[in-house]
């Protein structure tokens, strides 16, 4: 009941359940595959986690964690019944190879781009920012006790890591198949570790915190199991329950009405409206270039290259191919879009570096919204 109400009231996954991502669907298959792992219905679960990749590629990362769950428990495994789901994989492969020049979409790399680490914390304050980012701990910096609330998040994150290792012992004690949880988020970790040489994981964590919620959950009921009798388990349980969901509705109503909220009002009034603009002032041939893609780019229905290339694989090789040291307005010579959309930061810099004076030449602002600029392309630069 404690998992179904983070699950049900935690505001990442309820946002995430909402925001049209795919992040609930991968949630829901990962689940479906510890619960055909527990039935032993291994070519079902060969095509489950075979389709999970090419849900999100991190499907990998699932795939690994319920293979070492079934060797460490010794489960006898044909490899006729891993073949549908390597077929899958193969297939993905070979499409993606083609399409894209890679087996990974540029548009997962781009996005793998916009983690930014943190620099200048103390290994304290690294760890508690994973743990947080992880297990979805979210100081809601909108309340009045903010700064409470950030001084208690390491302390919770330090408590978290000893609940996850209590769960983690219980589960293989008792060598449960929920042993896929702790599983997929060391194997989360090492990823992140590998690939990006850091531990600082954006809101595309999710599925991860999935898994170490779960495990925390966990090792909290067997501390429970061990250290009160059956009653006042029971009185623990009815006082916890009601105070996590509450807790969790005041945190979520507070981020949202605080954060999120002017961030989707946001999204009406310059996003959608600076897309619609470039719709109405713009010829249908004319190629547009924005940072944030999205919206704007749907209520555009123009040409669309964006800088972080998830739409643009030339712009990702035009990035590699100058080592990724590339100005603003350098991208703009390059490629000559007819229109610019930029946020109000971004436009300020393209305006005020090194070639400020090629911009200005060649391109002119012809309107602003709350956090955007439009620029058109002088006919007679």
């Amino acid at each position: 009941m404690l998992i179904i109400a983070l699950f049900a009231f935690h505001l990442r996954f309820v946002d995430s359940s909402i925001n049209g991502m795919e992040t609930s669907l991968f949630m829901l298959g990962t689940i479906g595959a510890v619960l055909l792992l527990r039935e032993r219905r291994f070519a079902w679960l060969s095509v489950l986690l075979g389709t999970l990749v090419l849900v999100r590629p991190e499907g990998i990362l699932v795939i690994a964690a319920v293979l070492a769950v079934v060797v460490a428990l010794r489960h006898r495994l044909r490899i006729a019944d891993l073949l549908p789901g390597a077929a899958i994989v193969l297939i993905w492969t070979v499409c993606s190879w083609l399409y894209y020049g890679s087996p990974i979409p540029q548009s997962v790399l781009s996005k793998c781009g916009w983690l930014v680490p943190h620099s200048g914390q103390n290994a304290w304050a690294r760890i508690a920012t994973l743990f947080s980012a992880l297990s979805l701990l979210e100081a809601p910096k909108r309340l009045a006790c903010s700064h409470c609330l950030e001084a208690i998040i390491p302390i919770v994150a330090g408590a978290s890591i000893g609940l996850f290792l209590i769960g983690v012992r219980d589960l293989w004690r008792r060598r449960s198949i929920l042993c896929v949880f702790p599983a997929l988020f060391v194997a989360y970790l090492g990823f992140y570790l590998a690939a990006k040489g850091r531990v600082d994981f954006s809101w595309y964590g999710v599925p991860s915190g999935l898994a170490y919620l779960v495990t925390c959950v966990i090792g909290f009921t067997w501390l429970l199991r061990r250290c009160t009798k059956a009653e006042a388990r029971r009185r623990c349980f009815a006082v916890t329950l009601p105070a996590v969901v509450v807790a969790l509705c005041v945190g979520g109503c507070t981020i949202w009405t605080g954060a999120r909220l002017p961030y989707c009002r946001m999204m009406r009034t310059s996003y959608e409206s600076a897309g619609e603009y470039v719709r109405l002032n713009s010829a249908p041939d004319a190629r547009v270039l924005v940072d944030e893609l999205g919206m704007i780019g749907w209520r555009a229905d123009r040409f669309t290259q964006d800088l972080a290339g998830i739409v643009s694989p030339e712009i990702l090789s035009y990035y590699r191919s100058r080592d990724w040291q590339v100005p603003l307005w350098d991208i703009l010579r390059e490629f000559s879009p007819d229109v610019v959309v930029f946020c109000s930061g971004r436009s300020s810099l393209l305006l005020s570096d090194t070639g400020a004076k090629w911009v200005t030449d060649n391109y002119k602002v012809t309107a602003e919204f709350p956090r955007h600029v439009v620029l058109e392309k002088l006919e007679q630069p």
